[in-house]
């Protein structure tokens, strides 16, 4: 399994929560800068889970080995390529759940999508164990954004109805973020965080679970970054915020409580401050129109209750087609924000990075030929899976006596190529397509060959 995303900045997330291993790769990073293992460990250790009753108890010491794209300290330019083992699976509490989906989780949609071939021990690819690699990933653009000026801080805003103090929406002071560094888990209070640990251990000693928000704020972003619809800030930021196991909803600036409001409440005044213009609120999280304003970019994320909890639930038999109750087992979060913290300052971060290598790329050569270098790590891994399914093509049509050329075919690609490709280009890109062909074929004839030999 791997999943994508991204459009300057390339992540791709392989593996599942109980395979041997689960990985990133980041494809774009600019040149010169500086990771360590060891610094990315560090990080990871706020998304894993530690000793606390009020967390799961799968112990996982999250060690990431990078594999490429580092050279004497600091990124290459090419890919950032990250494995992290898996050692404390216990994948024997799942074998009931193949047929009888958890209520609230992925596994009834997955068994219809796959016809009930996905693996889906510890949650599969839906586990928050996916965070994992998303954060080692993310560590890498928090790097490349501080040398930026460019800092991300996250707490965890509420669990069930208990808040935490709000970030000042203006200015993120740096009291806050010694806070949500020293308190034992990330909150700026350390009463309400309190609080939210004695709540969130009542809810599992009683066999359930509860919710929670993450609030995120995002300084020393000049303001004009990001466009309008799709490539907007919100749009960047939810896209990958979505992707994180348990989100359900995302919001900026004073957002569902600002539809409550009139617009000569909720509109940010425009003002001059040290001879710049800011504004007097910042109800708009630090967004207009998808672009940046140069105050504080602040959203909220928020986390569903953890499904997997230890009271019988109804569910049904999907093999049986029977009603039945299913009492879940294994090592589960009773509060999935508890751990989202460092994950949304990981994914924002990947975000934001992604604007940035959209909006600061002056057309230099150096760019230009970054830019071709991104493009070509792309285009190399899809080339030589075309000749593998190249390949296993010529050895169907060997073991059923059909002809290697199949001019209707090869018709009907290039009329597709002129019917799609740029028209600045499409005869280049015809003739390349020509040469490919020729190539297929020729490695089809060598496959279909060796299939007889």
């Amino acid at each position: 399994m791997s999943s994508e995303w991204g459009k300057n900045l390339k992540l791709e997330i392989s593996g599942r929560s109980h395979e041997e291993f689960i990985s990133a790769v980041l494809t774009g990073l600019p040149k010169g800068i500086s990771i360590s293992e060891e610094e990315m460990h560090e990080f990871l250790k706020r998304r894993s889970p530690g000793t606390s009753n009020a967390v799961s108890g799968r112990r996982e010491e999250d060690k990431p080995l990078i594999l490429g794209g580092i050279t004497g300290g600091k990124t290459d330019g090419s890919p950032l390529k990250i494995r992290i083992k898996n050692t404390n699976a216990e994948s024997g509490v799942y074998e009931r759940l193949k047929t009888v989906p958890r209520p609230g989780h992925a596994d009834y949609t997955a068994y219809i999508k796959w016809s009930g071939r996905e693996d889906m021990r510890g949650g599969g690819k839906f586990s928050g164990r996916m965070t994992a690699p998303i954060c080692a990933a993310g560590f890498a653009a928090i790097k490349f954004l501080e040398e930026q000026g460019i800092e991300i801080t996250a707490h965890i805003s509420s669990v069930g109805t208990i808040k935490d103090t709000p970030f000042n929406p203006l200015f993120i002071s740096d009291g806050e973020k010694e806070a949500i560094k020293s308190n034992t888990i990330p909150v700026i209070s350390e009463a309400a965080g309190e609080e939210m640990l004695s709540y969130i251990s009542n809810v599992k000693n009683q066999g359930d679970s509860t919710g929670g928000t993450i609030e995120c704020a995002i300084t020393g972003l000049k303001p004009g970054i990001g466009d309008a619809l799709f490539d907007g800030i919100e749009s960047s930021l939810s896209s990958i915020i979505f992707a994180i196991p348990g989100v359900k909803g995302i919001e900026f600036g004073s957002g569902f409580s600002g539809s409550e409001n009139i617009g000569s409440v909720n509109n940010d005044p425009f003002i001059i401050k040290d001879g710049a213009v800011t504004c007097a609120s910042n109800n708009a999280g630090g967004i207009l129109g998808g672009i940046s304003t140069g105050l504080p970019v602040v959203f909220k994320a928020a986390f569903k209750p953890t499904p997997s909890i230890a009271l019988e639930q109804k569910s049904v038999d999907l093999e049986a087609m029977e009603e039945c109750t299913l009492n879940i087992l294994g090592r589960h979060d009773p509060c999935i924000a508890l751990r989202a913290a460092p994950v949304i300052e990981a994914c924002a971060a990947l975000s934001i990075m992604d604007l940035l290598l959209e909006d600061n790329n002056p057309a230099t050569i150096e760019k230009c030929r970054e830019k071709i270098d991104r493009i070509d790590s792309r285009i190399l891994p899809l080339l030589a899976e075309r000749f593998r399914v190249t390949d296993k093509i010529g050895e169907l049509k060997a073991a059923h006596n059909l002809p290697v050329f199949n001019s209707d075919r090869e018709k009907a690609i290039l009329e597709n190529i002129s019917a799609s490709a740029d028209k600045s280009c499409r005869a280049d890109i015809a003739s390349i397509y020509m040469k490919i062909m020729q190539h297929s074929k020729a490695r089809q004839n060598t496959a279909g060959n060796k299939k007889e030999n």
